[in-house]
């Protein structure tokens, strides 16, 4: 009985401890960007930015008068804006598609939306600012640093954190069904008698 007793303490320890480091880690999701991975859709070259400029939500455009037409584009670049967790880690908030002026007068971005949920800015396109095409061009037009290999220390700690939970919960749950059996068998054997 004491045995039971310990194992559901230790799995609501465990249970208690991801709720901490998740909520945590999903609570920072808040302020401006850190920085800005950009994929060139065309080649699939990545590339980390760090820019101030580009910290801001609307630093590419305004973000008014959105239409779920598509205007005529050209090359275009996958962004990524992510955000630094308190723990320093970084984290993807939004992603969106920048497509430089070309022809047109201004560029464009098709939003397309929050990484861990929903905006009224989801699925549509807006025209950038003048500063932003310029700000873009200036930054696409020098080659950039690629991002380094990401390591999560939460990830690096999830699996096994996961896979001791199951064995904790597995072992309980199998002990707990010996038990029973062998109540059963005590019954028996009073009943026998």
């Amino acid at each position: 009985m004491k045995s039971s007793q310990g194992a559901k303490l230790i799995v609501a320890s465990l249970l208690a401890l991801l709720a901490a480091l998740l909520g945590s880690h999903l609570a920072s999701a808040k302020g401006e960007f850190s920085s800005v991975l950009i994929m060139d859709i065309d080649t699939g070259e990545l590339r980390l930015v760090d820019d101030p400029q580009l910290a801001s939500f609307i630093a590419l455009s305004l973000f008014r008068d959105g239409t779920s037409d598509a205007p005529t584009i050209g090359r275009g670049y996958e962004l990524t804006r992510l955000a630094t967790a308190e723990n320093r880690s970084s984290f993807a908030v939004d992603r969106l598609r920048y497509y430089p002026p070309g022809s047109n007068e201004s560029g464009y971005i098709f939003y397309e939306g929050l990484i861990n949920g929903a905006s009224e800015y989801d699925g549509r396109w807006f025209s950038t600012t003048p500063a932003a095409d310029a700000m873009m061009q200036g930054i696409l037009s020098h080659p950039g640093p690629r991002p380094a290999p990401a390591f999560n220390p939460l990830a690096a700690i999830a699996l096994p954190f996961a896979a001791l939970l199951l064995g904790l919960v597995a072992g309980f749950l199998v002990s707990r069904r010996r038990a029973a059996g062998q109540n059963d068998q005590i019954r028996s054997a009073a009943n026998a008698s």
